[in-house]
């Protein structure tokens, strides 16, 4: 792992060169009136690393032959030091760009935002007959794409991995650099606005990312046929032309399932992991879609027995039912009211229990 204890010291004049076939750039300029030109490049993950490495030498090699020099490279952090963020580890998201790199390595340029550099002198010329451009880059920076580069260096670490320099070879990614010069306060506020904006979005929640996999467009589809409007996104409405009697979040449908499965408090204490360490095991390949009404209707009719119900205590009385193996109990009210006010009774008696606890514990 990308060690970030290491003292950070302000960038130096750092070089690098690689190589750009005719086809893998575009250019652009700010204005018609600018000479100053800024690119975006698809570049093989070992250039990437071996430009990002304390080897200033390997790092103006660019017509490296042998992959396997880039093997030891360790990532220079002074050329993060105009990123927003440290790194922050093992989340799901720099977990996954290890995942692509090692099963889908050709995929990675599709999967992933890409870097962006500022760099104070750029210098591109023609090689081979126009066919390739060499990139010369002098007191660059990396403002945007410190998380995916720390992963990239964390992969490449990977002993274990025989693979991972054939890989790190066949992966691409899209780079954005950004001529800025660094001799007026004007350019200086325009890299850190390049810093700002590159690294600001609107938030995206795990589960909007998952609104769009394919077995969420496929629950949508089935639940349509059975007038229920399942709500992938916020701010679904649905067709306009088609007829809904209920309506479903993905998030709750997503407890309601996993509740049913048998992991009622995973709901309650853990319902964030719901769309990323227990996704597969909520709509896996093994999930019914048949049962997913049957489950809706049931959660609905708990939620109806007393409004003051939370979701959190309806997808426990759900597991309760689901437990005692009950079938049809929706048609025997007794037994259906007696099984919800047990669970509601021993609901409340834990919440007494861990309040008593608390106070206990504050006694001494």
């Amino acid at each position: 792992m990308v060690n970030d204890t290491v003292l950070w010291i302000e960038s130096k004049e750092k070089e690098c060169s690689f190589i750009v076939r005719t086809g893998d750039f575009l250019k652009c300029n700010r204005n018609e009136l600018s000479t100053e030109n800024s690119y975006v490049v698809k570049l093989s993950l070992i250039d990437v690393i071996r430009i990002m490495g304390r080897n200033d030498s390997l790092a103006k090699e660019y017509n490296i032959e042998d992959d396997e020099k880039v093997k030891k490279s360790v990532l220079d952090i002074s050329l993060l030091y105009d990123n927003v963020r440290g790194y922050l580890g093992e989340t799901s998201f720099n977990l996954n760009i290890q995942k692509t790199l090692k099963e889908e390595p050709e995929n990675f340029f599709m999967f992933n935002n890409g870097l962006t550099f500022v760099t104070t002198d750029l210098n591109v010329s023609e090689q081979n007959a126009k066919t390739k451009y060499r990139f010369s880059l002098k007191g660059f920076q990396l403002v945007n794409g410190g998380q995916t580069i720390r992963s990239i260096y964390d992969y490449l670490n990977d002993s274990s991995n025989e693979e991972r320099i054939k890989n790190l070879r066949t992966a691409k990614i899209l780079i954005r650099i950004f001529k800025v010069s660094d001799d007026d306060e004007g350019a200086c506020i325009l890299k850190s606005r390049i810093a700002e904006y590159t690294n600001s979005q609107n938030a995206i929640k795990v589960s909007d990312l998952k609104s769009i996999d394919y077995k969420q467009i496929q629950i949508e589809n089935y639940l349509k046929q059975k007038g229920i409007l399942y709500v992938r996104k916020a701010g679904d409405v649905g067709e306009i032309s088609a007829t809904y009697e209920k309506r479903i979040p993905m998030e709750l449908l997503a407890k309601i399932i996993y509740a049913y499965q048998g992991n009622p408090e995973k709901v309650t204490n853990q319902k964030r992991k719901l769309f990323t360490n227990y996704y597969d095991e909520i709509f896996g390949d093994s999930l019914d879609l048949d049962q997913l009404v049957p489950m809706i209707e049931l959660f609905h009719l708990i939620k109806n027995t007393d409004n003051t119900l939370t979701e959190q205590e309806c997808c426990y009385i759900l597991y309760v039912i689901r437990k005692e193996k009950s079938k049809d109990l929706e048609k025997k009210n007794t037994q259906f009211y007696f099984v919800v006010e047990k669970s509601r009774t021993n609901i409340q008696t834990r919440g007494r229990n861990k309040q008593s606890s608390k106070n206990h514990t504050k006694e001494f």
